[in-house]
């Protein structure tokens, strides 16, 4: 049901992009073809840039439609940048708790600027990660750690079924606390403060 919606407001928007594309603008040159005997009105654009709008349009368009592929086809996606540090924090905690989720890379992909475009006009956020939990939209790494904190985050995945209530339980009291480094560059349990 859910796809379907979405696949319908998506073609409504590329039937309104494509219906833009075939309606003068007011601000165009006009003038007359001398070369035939009629007085037919022509537009002419003073440059393509309407052209480029409509291909960046219909680009967005496209790689939206991918983004919400992926939503729908994952239980636990994370849209982000492969050197973020928020984006790997999103993942090391999802990998600590054993959770079966997908990243994807934005800065990796051709079409990743454009997919964060897409993301952004589909949830108003302009940075990342972007977290999708069971075909919604749950925020970036300070709603996924909130609600971790709070212990919703364990119960949504026990939900869905994507990783035991018990097992994320225990992981939140590890991410209570940031993992300190020491000298000799172990982290977390085995690093103490000298």
């Amino acid at each position: 049901m859910m796809k379907k919606f979405a696949a319908g407001a998506l073609v409504v928007l590329l039937s309104a992009l494509t219906i833009e594309a075939f309606v003068p603008a007011k601000n165009k040159n006009c003038f007359y073809d001398h070369s035939t005997s009629s007085f037919s009105r022509h537009v002419e654009p003073k440059s393509n840039h309407k052209c480029r709008n409509i291909e960046l349009n219909m680009s967005i368009v496209a790689a939206t439609i991918r983004v919400n592929d992926f939503v729908y086809s994952k239980k636990v996606i994370i849209f982000g940048v492969s050197d973020d540090a928020h984006t790997l924090r999103v993942k090391n905690l999802f990998d600590e708790g054993h959770v079966q989720y997908t990243t994807v890379f934005l800065d990796l992909l051709e079409d990743g600027p454009e997919m964060m475009e897409g993301i952004k006009h589909m949830t108003g956020r302009t940075q990342v990660p972007c977290v999708y939990i069971d075909g919604k939209f749950v925020g970036g790494h300070d709603h996924i750690f909130a609600m971790n904190l709070d212990g919703h985050l364990g119960q949504l995945f026990d939900e869905i079924g994507a990783i035991p209530y018990d097992r994320m339980r225990e992981l939140k009291e590890i991410w209570k606390q940031p993992p300190i480094s020491n000298l000799s560059g172990t982290r977390g349990q085995d690093a103490y403060l000298t």
